[in-house]
Formats: C-alpha cells, sequence, structure tokens
C-alpha cells in the first residue's frame, strides 16, 4: 500500500483557475478567520473584514482502509475516555495535586482541586457532554503506512465546520473544474462524505434535551415550537478568537435547525455575568442578559476556552470555572472529562493491562448493558493498542536513560493543549538536563510518528506555492452518558517543516500558515519570512518550525572560532561549525533573542550568518543555521541552530571563503 506521487501536474493556467475558484468559494461559504491584529491594535468590537482559512487546492490522498479503521476505532475510544472520566480513583492516582502530575503542574493541579472540592461538596449534575476528537498521523514503516494516534482530545475540539467546509470546497472543484482530469483517483466516490457540523450540533441538541426533559429518551426529537427561548446553549469563548467562524456555524445549525439559542462569553464576562439560583438548592446557572433585564439560564456550557493556563491569567478565572462546574448546567467537558484527555492519561493507559481494566473488565460490561450495549473484546483491545506509539512517563524507573537513549525519535510533551508545547529529537538532551526530579513528573516521552511526506499546492493568503504535506485525520463524536455517536472527520492538509514531527496541536497550528511563506531550500525544510521585523516574525509565528530572518536581528555576537574538546568528550555542534568555518575561512555571525509569545510562552532564537569573500574577492552574507524554540535555553538554541548551519554546508559547498587556484 503506497501514496501516488502528488500532487498531480497541472498548467500554470489550470492552477491559476484552480486558485481563484478555491478562493472565492472559500469566502463566499464562510471557510475564514479574522484577520491578525498589527501593532498591537484593538481588534473592532464588530469584524469589517476577514481571510479564508488556509487549504489544499487538491483533495489529500488516504489509503481507504486506514480511513475506515480509524472511523472503527472511535466508538472504542470514544467508550474508554468516558469510563476514564467516572474512574475518580484512577485520575486522583495520576493527576492529584497530592501525589500525581498536580504537584509539579500548577494547571493540572488547580482544576484538580476544584473538582474534589465539588466532588466533596456533590455534584449536582451526572450527565456530561463530550465532543471528543482522536487525531491520527500516517506511520511510514517497511510494510507500508500503518495508522497512529497523535492525541485524544477532549475539551475544545475545533475545526469541525470547517473541515465540512473544505470537504465542499473540494465537492466544487471537482464539479467546476473536474480537477481537469489530471488525476483518476479524484472522483466523488472517493470523496468521503462529512456531517461534522450537522453532528457536533446533534450531541449539544442532546445534551439541551436532556437538561430540559432527564427523564425522555434521548433520540425522541425536539419540538422547536415548545422551546423556552430563555434556556439556551453557553459558548465560554476566548476573547478576540480568530477562528470565531468555525463557533459560528455552531450557533447558526443550533438556531435555525432546532430552535435553540446560543449566548457567546469569556471567563472575564462570567466573572460579573454568571451567578448561581442558590435559594431553591437547583444551582440553575443565570447568565445577565446584555438585551433585557431578564437573565438567561443555561442549559450546556460549552467551552472553546479553558484548555490552556493563558485562559487562566488569575484565580479569578479559576474561580469562574468552578461556579461554571457547580452549576445544574451540562458540562462540555466536565472538568474530569477534560483531565481525562491529559497526555499522561494517555501515556498510563498505554501500560500492560491497564486499558483492558476499562474495557474488558466486568463490572464496565453490566453497566453497559444498563446504558448501552457497549462489551468490547480483547481484539479491540489489540487494535487500539496498535494504534499507540510507545510512550512511557519521565519520571518511570529507567524513563530518563531511555529517553537520552532515544532522544532523536522522541517527542517530549507536557499536560498541555493549543500548540507549542513540544519538544523534539535534538533539543531533548539538552532539555533534560534542565529538569528537577520534580519537573519530570510532568511530562511523557513518546516515539515520533514517521510520517510519509508528499507535495500538495496549498493555498494560504501568499502566492500559490508547494508545501511539505503531512498527512494527519482527526475524528469526531460527540458524546452523552446515555447516547454515543460516531461520526465526522477532519483531513487536512497539514504543513510542517520536519517530516518526522508528529504535530499533536496541529489543528491549531494551521491558521499561521496564512501567514508566513513556506520553501524546500536545497538539504533540508525551513520556513523563509520575507522582509519583515523581527517583531513581526514574533507576532505572526507562533509554532516550532524553524525560521531565516531576512531582517537584521537585534543582538549579534562573533561566534567562537574555538573548537577544542577536553579528554573523550564528543565535540558539541557549535564546535564542530566553529571547526568547519576556520576550514572554510568564514566568519560566522550569530544572532540571538530571547521573547514571550501570546500564550506567554519564553522562545529562544539563534542565527548563523556566514560571511566570507567569494573567488570575486566580493563579500558574502549567508544564512545558514536557524532555530527558534520554547521552552529552551540560549545554548540549546545555538546548537540546534549550529545543527542546521552544518547541514547546510555540507549540501552547499558554494560558501567558502578559501579563494580557488588560479595556477
Amino acid at each position: 500500500m503506497s501514496l501516488p506521487k502528488w500532487p498531480p501536474n497541472l498548467s500554470e493556467d489550470e492552477l491559476a483557475e484552480l486558485k481563484l475558484q478555491g478562493a472565492t468559494y472559500a469566502l463566499s461559504h464562510g471557510f475564514c478567520y479574522l484577520p491578525v491584529v498589527v501593532n498591537g491594535q484593538t481588534p473592532p468590537s464588530v469584524p469589517a473584514a476577514a481571510i479564508h482559512a488556509p487549504f489544499a487546492l487538491f483533495p489529500t490522498p488516504f489509503p481507504r482502509i486506514l480511513f475506515d479503521h480509524a472511523k472503527s476505532l472511535q466508538q472504542v475510544y470514544n467508550v474508554l475516555y468516558a469510563r476514564v472520566a467516572s474512574d475518580e480513583e484512577f485520575l486522583d492516582g495520576i493527576l492529584s495535586a497530592d501525589t500525581g502530575v498536580g504537584r509539579v503542574d500548577t494547571f493540572v493541579g488547580d482544576l484538580w482541586r476544584i473538582w474534589k472540592e465539588l466532588r466533596t461538596e456533590g455534584l449536582i449534575q451526572p450527565l456530561q457532554l463530550g465532543i471528543f476528537r482522536s487525531d491520527y498521523l500516517l506511520h511510514d514503516t517497511p510494510e507500508g503506512p500503518g495508522l497512529k494516534q497523535v492525541e485524544f482530545n477532549t475539551i475544545s475540539a475545533s475545526f469541525g465546520a470547517l473541515s465540512q467546509g473544505v470537504d465542499g470546497l473540494h465537492r466544487f472543484l471537482l464539479s467546476s473544474t473536474g480537477y481537469f482530469q489530471c488525476s483518476d483517483i479524484i472522483n466523488k466516490e472517493n470523496l468521503p462524505s462529512n456531517d461534522t457540523l450537522e453532528q457536533i450540533v446533534q450531541g449539544l441538541v442532546q445534551a439541551h434535551k436532556a437538561y430540559l426533559s432527564p427523564d425522555s429518551p434521548p433520540h425522541i426529537a425536539l419540538d422547536p415550537s415548545t422551546l423556552n427561548s430563555n434556556i439556551r446553549i453557553l459558548f465560554v469563548v476566548q476573547p478576540n478568537e480568530r477562528n470565531v467562524f468555525d463557533q459560528r456555524f455552531l450557533e447558526y445549525e443550533l438556531l435555525e435547525r432546532h430552535g435553540i439559542h446560543v449566548i457567546r462569553r469569556t471567563f472575564d464576562e462570567l466573572e460579573t455575568q454568571a451567578v448561581l439560583q442558590e435559594s431553591d438548592g437547583s444551582r440553575k446557572l443565570l447568565v445577565s442578559n446584555k438585551t433585557s433585564s431578564n437573565p438567561i439560564e443555561i442549559s450546556v456550557v460549552y467551552y472553546r476556552a479553558g484548555y490552556t493556563p493563558t485562559d487562566f491569567p488569575s484565580s479569578k478565572q479559576f474561580e469562574t470555572r468552578k461556579k461554571l462546574e457547580r452549576s445544574r448546567a451540562i458540562k462540555c467537558p466536565s472538568i474530569a472529562l477534560q483531565l481525562a484527555g491529559s497526555k499522561k492519561v494517555q501515556a498510563v493507559l498505554s501500560k500492560p493491562g491497564v486499558v483492558e481494566s476499562f474495557l474488558l473488565m466486568d463490572k464496565w460490561d453490566r453497566a453497559a448493558r444498563d446504558t448501552n450495549p457497549h462489551s468490547f473484546c480483547a481484539k479491540d483491545v489489540d487494535s487500539l493498542r496498535e494504534s499507540w506509539m510507545d510512550m512511557w512517563g519521565l519520571e518511570e524507573e529507567g524513563g530518563i536513560e531511555r529517553a537520552k537513549e532515544r532522544a532523536m525519535n522522541l517527542v517530549l510533551k507536557p499536560q498541555r493543549e493549543g500548540g507549542g508545547n513540544n519538544v523534539y529529537k535534538a533539543a531533548i538532551l539538552p532539555f533534560l538536563e534542565t529538569l528537577s526530579d520534580k519537573e519530570k513528573e510532568a511530562w511523557i516521552a513518546m516515539e515520533l510518528i514517521r510520517v510519509p511526506a508528499v507535495l500538495a499546492l496549498a493555498l494560504p493568503r501568499r502566492p500559490l506555492r508547494q508545501h511539505l504535506l503531512i498527512q494527519e485525520i482527526g475524528n469526531k463524536r460527540s458524546k452523552e452518558v446515555v447516547l454515543t455517536s460516531n461520526y465526522g472527520h477532519r483531513l487536512p492538509s497539514n504543513f510542517w517543516t520536519e517530516s518526522t514531527v508528529p504535530s499533536s496541536e496541529i489543528h491549531r497550528r494551521e491558521r499561521y500558515t496564512t501567514e508566513t511563506r513556506l520553501v524546500l531550500p536545497v538539504g533540508m525544510n525551513q520556513v523563509h519570512v520575507d522582509s519583515v521585523s523581527e517583531k513581526a516574525v514574533r507576532r505572526r509565528y507562533k509554532g516550532p518550525k524553524t525560521i531565516s530572518y531576512d531582517s537584521t536581528l537585534p543582538r549579534v555576537k562573533m561566534a567562537s572560532a574555538s573548537a577544542s574538546t577536553s579528554g573523550s568528550q564528543q565535540p558539541t555542534a557549535t564546535q564542530k561549525l566553529a571547526n568547519k568555518a576556520l576550514e572554510r575561512r568564514l566568519t560566522n555571525q550569530l544572532y540571538e533573542d530571547e521573547f514571550k509569545d501570546e500564550y506567554n510562552h519564553v522562545w529562544w532564537s539563534a542565527t548563523y550568518i556566514a560571511v566570507f569573500l567569494d573567488s570575486t574577492k566580493t563579500q558574502r552574507q549567508v544564512t545558514i543555521g536557524w532555530c527558534i524554540r520554547p521552552h529552551c535555553s540560549k545554548q540549546h538554541a545555538h546548537e540546534e541552530a549550529a545543527n542546521c548551519a552544518l547541514k547546510i554546508l555540507d549540501a552547499d559547498p558554494t560558501i567558502d571563503g578559501r579563494v580557488p587556484s588560479t595556477q
């Protein structure tokens, strides 16, 4: 089973027509983001412009057997995580702020403490709604590509509506242009239907109905004419959200097809606008109405925020989350479901016998027969385990040693969502030296997924270019305690600079490809930003890709020419680069900087510039190495930039200051 050469060949005129048709379709159908706000300006309260989201002009080839396999796994995953969230003792043992990850990770610890306090008080709402997304990548093996899970998302699983939109876009391009008959495999039979938007909404509708009529069967259709329009669904959102259209489509579907109103509030707004009705013991969640004196009763709290520490800059936001969790409203997700989706839980489930205890034990079979007929066998468990890469906690016995030995084939992950948090390959060894024994408990190591890379034609807002394509599939489904459904997919074209990196948050990083121009130079992959200031680079660039600056960085120093080593210690990349610079008569200039992004992550950037006289005695300056990384020290950035520079110098012999002999 091999992937076809991609994309098919088209003439410039044909590509131009696809580009025009695709861009106008995207803008006409709301396949959009709000534009980036520049120079620290405050976004307008009423949007006046939009940009289309990045998309691939061609649908992505994906093995049908693996696509079907991914769908077949979802019901198992769905039930597994529902049961994990129901096992308080299991989650306490892993994430407790007293004995687990919560001791080290304050964000996890704060959420866990709220959950524990509410359990002690008594949770008033037994129902919870899960809208999950399981992310997979193709894994390259000698036998052909296989399917491996990157992660399981239990909160704010985004791009459901936009993924359905890109399915419509590809179908439109097929109908309008036939893709100029460039490939036999691009046909309607090979385009799987995608109804993610409708099915996510169905999950919200069922939760809303369960709130209104807890004892009624979930499959009974709602009559919009009988609904109380003052009982609404609450979307908890981030301020200045650019991905607002992906959320608004859910809101429009709820109102137009089901007669259910939605209100949107941030945590800061809910701090003052949300109250619980405590007088009668009901704990109804009431939110101030901006256009009426009557407060709005909330049936479902749907979180599109709350998955990252930056959503909780102070204790006030945690108090608001606690207020919402105490309420009678059905949460999507509850804190328990959110904690169940942590990376540490994913690693523990992969240990021998753990997942079996959730899927094969008699206690779960009996519970399943009482609600849903979900009984599983050893074959189901084997299929689940085959979708996992090897992973373990760094605090485990021998965990650090294994990570050091296999660093170039690993990624380290903390308990975070939203992207830009992982540590990869060459950065792992120096990063491990910075961790205390206590901090190691907050990180897991995962074997890298070896992704087969093909080229795809992508359409960001800049000119059409070829990009390295990483194929990722995300299956979505909604889960309610008395109803489970499996639906939808997103098979985006994800652009990444290193084909072996499993992008655990790639669905969020996609938005940033609209701000950069990706190119593929000889010998390696890089991100290249044209003629922008360093401030603009910081503002626009939010993913752990390598980056090359055309502009001059503020801090500059000459790289050391010393490459001496002591004893049997292996020379560092910086020392090797110094040796090579001496050999080729290059003067290396090292530009460096430290900064924080909008998520308050600390980044170090390092760029090597080679200065030399070429054969015509003309001075040349060539960027030969670069790195931009979160969670690392200045020295780590220098090392990675030096490794990059060594590859460039090996690939390009013209970067040489030795004047050729004329004899």
